[in-house]
Protein backbone atom coordinates (compact mmCIF):
# COMPACT_ATOMS: atom_id res chain seq x y z
CA UNK A 1 0.00 0.00 0.00
CA UNK A 2 1.19 3.52 -0.78
CA UNK A 3 -0.32 6.88 0.26
CA UNK A 4 -2.91 8.19 -2.15
CA UNK A 5 -1.15 11.50 -2.69
CA UNK A 6 1.82 9.68 -4.22
CA UNK A 7 -0.23 8.76 -7.24
CA UNK A 8 -1.32 11.32 -9.78
CA UNK A 9 -2.75 9.06 -12.48
CA UNK A 10 -5.00 6.01 -12.55
CA UNK A 11 -3.80 3.65 -15.26
CA UNK A 12 -5.17 0.28 -16.28
CA UNK A 13 -3.40 -1.58 -19.06
CA UNK A 14 -4.75 -4.99 -20.09
CA UNK A 15 -1.49 -6.00 -21.73
CA UNK A 16 0.75 -4.98 -18.87
CA UNK A 17 -1.67 -5.91 -16.11
CA UNK A 18 -0.95 -2.78 -14.10
CA UNK A 19 -3.84 -1.49 -12.01
CA UNK A 20 -4.36 1.04 -9.25
CA UNK A 21 -7.18 0.50 -6.76
CA UNK A 22 -8.16 3.55 -4.75
CA UNK A 23 -9.53 3.69 -1.23
CA UNK A 24 -10.03 6.88 0.76
CA UNK A 25 -6.39 6.98 1.86
CA UNK A 26 -4.37 4.29 0.12
CA UNK A 27 -3.69 2.74 -3.26
CA UNK A 28 -2.96 -0.96 -3.76
CA UNK A 29 -0.57 -1.53 -6.67
CA UNK A 30 -0.92 -4.87 -8.42
CA UNK A 31 2.37 -6.13 -9.76
CA UNK A 32 3.01 -6.01 -13.50
CA UNK A 33 2.28 -9.21 -15.37
CA UNK A 34 5.82 -9.15 -16.77
CA UNK A 35 7.42 -9.32 -13.32
CA UNK A 36 9.47 -12.52 -13.27
CA UNK A 37 12.73 -13.91 -11.89
CA UNK A 38 14.46 -16.47 -14.10
CA UNK A 39 14.42 -18.30 -17.43
CA UNK A 40 13.59 -21.97 -17.84
CA UNK A 41 15.20 -23.22 -21.04
CA UNK A 42 13.54 -26.46 -22.14
CA UNK A 43 14.84 -28.94 -24.68
CA UNK A 44 12.71 -31.93 -25.64
CA UNK A 45 13.50 -35.25 -27.27
CA UNK A 46 11.85 -35.37 -30.73
CA UNK A 47 11.12 -39.11 -30.77
CA UNK A 48 9.25 -38.91 -27.48
CA UNK A 49 7.32 -35.84 -28.64
CA UNK A 50 6.55 -37.62 -31.92
CA UNK A 51 5.36 -40.74 -30.10
CA UNK A 52 2.93 -38.69 -28.03
CA UNK A 53 1.69 -36.83 -31.10
CA UNK A 54 1.07 -39.97 -33.18
CA UNK A 55 -0.71 -41.71 -30.34
CA UNK A 56 -3.00 -38.76 -29.80
CA UNK A 57 -4.54 -39.35 -33.22
CA UNK A 58 -3.73 -41.94 -35.86
CA UNK A 59 -3.84 -39.26 -38.54
CA UNK A 60 -1.06 -37.26 -36.92
CA UNK A 61 2.39 -37.28 -38.52
CA UNK A 62 5.73 -35.94 -37.34
CA UNK A 63 8.27 -33.47 -38.63
CA UNK A 64 11.73 -34.43 -37.36
CA UNK A 65 15.04 -32.57 -37.65
CA UNK A 66 17.50 -33.86 -40.22
CA UNK A 67 19.93 -34.95 -37.49
CA UNK A 68 18.00 -37.72 -35.79
CA UNK A 69 20.10 -37.62 -32.61
CA UNK A 70 19.40 -33.93 -31.93
CA UNK A 71 17.44 -32.60 -28.99
CA UNK A 72 15.41 -29.58 -30.02
CA UNK A 73 14.09 -26.51 -28.26
CA UNK A 74 10.67 -26.52 -26.69
CA UNK A 75 10.89 -23.03 -25.28
CA UNK A 76 12.61 -20.25 -23.35
CA UNK A 77 10.26 -19.32 -20.52
CA UNK A 78 10.41 -16.30 -18.21
CA UNK A 79 9.31 -17.66 -14.84
CA UNK A 80 8.51 -16.24 -11.43
CA UNK A 81 9.62 -18.20 -8.39
CA UNK A 82 6.95 -20.53 -7.10
CA UNK A 83 4.65 -20.09 -10.09
CA UNK A 84 4.10 -21.07 -13.71
CA UNK A 85 4.33 -18.01 -15.91
CA UNK A 86 3.82 -15.17 -16.53
CA UNK A 87 2.40 -15.71 -20.00
CA UNK A 88 0.79 -13.80 -22.86
CA UNK A 89 2.14 -10.50 -21.55
CA UNK A 90 1.39 -8.22 -24.48
CA UNK A 91 -1.42 -8.82 -26.98
CA UNK A 92 -0.01 -6.10 -29.23
CA UNK A 93 3.22 -8.00 -29.93
CA UNK A 94 1.76 -10.54 -32.33
CA UNK A 95 4.00 -13.09 -33.97
CA UNK A 96 5.29 -12.09 -37.40
CA UNK A 97 7.11 -14.87 -39.22
CA UNK A 98 8.87 -12.42 -41.56
CA UNK A 99 10.83 -11.03 -38.61
CA UNK A 100 12.68 -14.31 -38.08
CA UNK A 101 13.33 -15.10 -41.75
CA UNK A 102 17.07 -14.65 -41.17
CA UNK A 103 17.20 -17.63 -38.77
CA UNK A 104 14.24 -19.68 -40.00
CA UNK A 105 16.33 -22.48 -41.51
CA UNK A 106 18.13 -22.94 -38.18
CA UNK A 107 14.85 -22.85 -36.28
CA UNK A 108 13.47 -25.60 -38.50
CA UNK A 109 16.33 -27.85 -37.37
CA UNK A 110 16.78 -26.80 -33.74
CA UNK A 111 13.40 -25.36 -32.70
CA UNK A 112 11.39 -27.84 -34.72
CA UNK A 113 7.62 -28.04 -34.74
CA UNK A 114 7.32 -31.83 -34.45
CA UNK A 115 3.58 -31.68 -35.14
CA UNK A 116 3.72 -31.85 -38.92
CA UNK A 117 -0.05 -31.58 -39.30
CA UNK A 118 0.34 -27.97 -38.18
CA UNK A 119 2.24 -25.15 -39.95
CA UNK A 120 6.03 -25.04 -39.63
CA UNK A 121 5.74 -21.82 -37.65
CA UNK A 122 3.05 -23.07 -35.25
CA UNK A 123 5.38 -23.75 -32.31
CA UNK A 124 7.31 -20.50 -32.83
CA UNK A 125 4.11 -18.50 -32.85
CA UNK A 126 2.86 -20.20 -29.71
CA UNK A 127 6.14 -19.75 -27.84
CA UNK A 128 6.49 -16.10 -28.84
CA UNK A 129 2.93 -15.13 -27.97
CA UNK A 130 2.97 -17.00 -24.65
CA UNK A 131 6.56 -16.52 -23.47
CA UNK A 132 8.46 -14.19 -25.80
CA UNK A 133 6.09 -11.31 -25.11
CA UNK A 134 7.10 -11.56 -21.44
CA UNK A 135 10.84 -11.78 -22.19
CA UNK A 136 10.89 -8.45 -24.05
CA UNK A 137 11.44 -6.58 -20.77
CA UNK A 138 15.12 -7.56 -21.15
CA UNK A 139 16.94 -5.36 -23.70
CA UNK A 140 18.76 -8.34 -25.24
CA UNK A 141 15.43 -10.08 -25.95
CA UNK A 142 13.26 -7.12 -26.86
CA UNK A 143 12.11 -8.36 -30.26
CA UNK A 144 11.28 -11.60 -32.03
CA UNK A 145 14.59 -12.03 -33.79
CA UNK A 146 16.59 -11.55 -30.60
CA UNK A 147 14.37 -13.92 -28.63
CA UNK A 148 14.66 -16.78 -31.09
CA UNK A 149 18.32 -16.12 -31.83
CA UNK A 150 19.11 -16.34 -28.14
CA UNK A 151 17.33 -19.68 -27.94
CA UNK A 152 19.53 -20.95 -30.76
CA UNK A 153 22.64 -19.73 -28.93
CA UNK A 154 21.58 -21.56 -25.77
CA UNK A 155 21.08 -24.90 -27.50
CA UNK A 156 24.50 -24.59 -29.10
CA UNK A 157 26.10 -23.88 -25.72
CA UNK A 158 24.05 -26.36 -23.69
CA UNK A 159 23.42 -29.18 -26.12
CA UNK A 160 21.83 -32.11 -24.30
CA UNK A 161 22.78 -34.58 -27.05
CA UNK A 162 26.46 -33.88 -26.47
CA UNK A 163 26.22 -33.77 -22.70
CA UNK A 164 24.53 -37.16 -22.46
CA UNK A 165 26.66 -38.88 -25.10
CA UNK A 166 29.81 -37.83 -23.25
CA UNK A 167 28.52 -39.99 -20.39
CA UNK A 168 27.60 -42.88 -22.71
CA UNK A 169 23.88 -42.15 -22.54
CA UNK A 170 22.69 -42.54 -26.11
CA UNK A 171 19.37 -43.20 -27.88
CA UNK A 172 18.23 -46.79 -28.08
CA UNK A 173 16.03 -49.11 -26.09
CA UNK A 174 18.41 -49.77 -23.25
CA UNK A 175 17.03 -48.11 -20.16
CA UNK A 176 18.95 -45.73 -17.93
CA UNK A 177 18.68 -44.83 -14.29
CA UNK A 178 17.28 -41.30 -14.07
CA UNK A 179 19.84 -40.41 -11.40
CA UNK A 180 22.62 -41.14 -13.91
CA UNK A 181 20.95 -38.86 -16.46
CA UNK A 182 20.44 -36.11 -13.89
CA UNK A 183 23.97 -36.35 -12.49
CA UNK A 184 25.56 -36.35 -15.95
CA UNK A 185 23.92 -33.03 -16.74
CA UNK A 186 24.53 -31.61 -13.27
CA UNK A 187 28.24 -32.45 -13.51
CA UNK A 188 28.55 -30.36 -16.68
CA UNK A 189 26.37 -27.47 -15.51
CA UNK A 190 27.40 -27.53 -11.84
CA UNK A 191 23.72 -26.82 -11.16
CA UNK A 192 20.53 -28.83 -10.86
CA UNK A 193 18.51 -29.36 -14.06
CA UNK A 194 15.04 -30.91 -14.33
CA UNK A 195 14.60 -34.28 -16.06
CA UNK A 196 11.05 -34.93 -17.26
CA UNK A 197 9.39 -38.10 -18.51
CA UNK A 198 6.12 -39.29 -19.99
CA UNK A 199 4.67 -42.76 -19.49
CA UNK A 200 3.90 -44.89 -22.51
CA UNK A 201 0.59 -46.54 -21.67
CA UNK A 202 1.14 -49.43 -24.09
CA UNK A 203 4.49 -50.50 -22.70
CA UNK A 204 4.28 -48.72 -19.29
CA UNK A 205 7.79 -47.45 -19.92
CA UNK A 206 9.03 -44.10 -18.73
CA UNK A 207 10.30 -42.20 -21.78
CA UNK A 208 12.65 -39.27 -21.36
CA UNK A 209 10.80 -36.22 -22.59
CA UNK A 210 12.41 -32.92 -21.55
CA UNK A 211 15.49 -31.47 -19.94
CA UNK A 212 15.14 -28.05 -18.35
CA UNK A 213 18.05 -25.74 -17.52
CA UNK A 214 17.53 -22.57 -15.50
CA UNK A 215 19.21 -19.19 -15.94
CA UNK A 216 19.12 -15.85 -14.19
CA UNK A 217 18.42 -12.70 -16.18
CA UNK A 218 22.11 -12.38 -17.07
CA UNK A 219 21.96 -15.92 -18.48
CA UNK A 220 24.13 -17.45 -15.80
CA UNK A 221 23.16 -21.07 -15.12
CA UNK A 222 21.43 -21.52 -11.76
CA UNK A 223 19.72 -24.38 -9.91
CA UNK A 224 16.15 -25.06 -10.98
CA UNK A 225 15.15 -25.88 -7.39
CA UNK A 226 13.32 -22.60 -6.58
CA UNK A 227 10.81 -23.01 -9.40
CA UNK A 228 10.67 -26.78 -9.74
CA UNK A 229 10.08 -27.94 -6.16
CA UNK A 230 7.12 -30.01 -7.32
CA UNK A 231 9.58 -32.21 -9.23
CA UNK A 232 11.68 -32.95 -6.15
CA UNK A 233 11.92 -36.74 -6.18
CA UNK A 234 14.40 -38.03 -3.65
CA UNK A 235 17.49 -35.89 -4.12
CA UNK A 236 16.84 -34.88 -7.72
CA UNK A 237 14.39 -32.78 -9.77
CA UNK A 238 12.36 -35.17 -11.89
CA UNK A 239 8.93 -36.63 -12.50
CA UNK A 240 10.53 -39.85 -13.79
CA UNK A 241 10.61 -43.04 -11.76
CA UNK A 242 13.55 -43.51 -9.41
CA UNK A 243 13.05 -47.28 -9.34
CA UNK A 244 12.35 -48.08 -13.00
CA UNK A 245 14.62 -47.48 -15.97
CA UNK A 246 14.01 -44.47 -18.20
CA UNK A 247 14.08 -45.15 -21.92
CA UNK A 248 15.67 -42.90 -24.52
CA UNK A 249 13.99 -44.07 -27.75
CA UNK A 250 15.74 -43.91 -31.10
CA UNK A 251 12.45 -44.06 -33.00
CA UNK A 252 8.85 -43.06 -32.44
CA UNK A 253 6.61 -45.54 -30.65
CA UNK A 254 3.58 -45.97 -32.86
CA UNK A 255 1.09 -47.87 -30.72
CA UNK A 256 -1.59 -45.56 -29.45
CA UNK A 257 -1.72 -44.35 -25.85
CA UNK A 258 -4.41 -42.37 -24.08
CA UNK A 259 -2.29 -39.90 -22.10
CA UNK A 260 -0.69 -37.18 -24.17
CA UNK A 261 1.61 -34.28 -23.46
CA UNK A 262 0.47 -30.67 -23.69
CA UNK A 263 2.14 -27.78 -25.40
CA UNK A 264 3.64 -25.29 -22.97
Amino acid sequence: MVPLWWVGVIWSNHNGWVSFFFSRRFVTIVQCKDDWDIFVFTQHWPFTVCSQWIKKNFNNICRLPDAKDTWTIHGLWPTKYGTIGPSFCNDNLKFDESKIARVQSKLEQLWTNIHKNKPVSYLWEHEWNKHGTCAVTLPQLNNQLQYFTHGLELIRNYNITNILSNYFITPGFDGYNVENIFNSIKTVLNHNPVVRCVVDKDSNRFLISEIQICFDKQFNVIDCDPVKKKFRNGGILTDCSLTENVFYPNQALTLRITKTSTLD
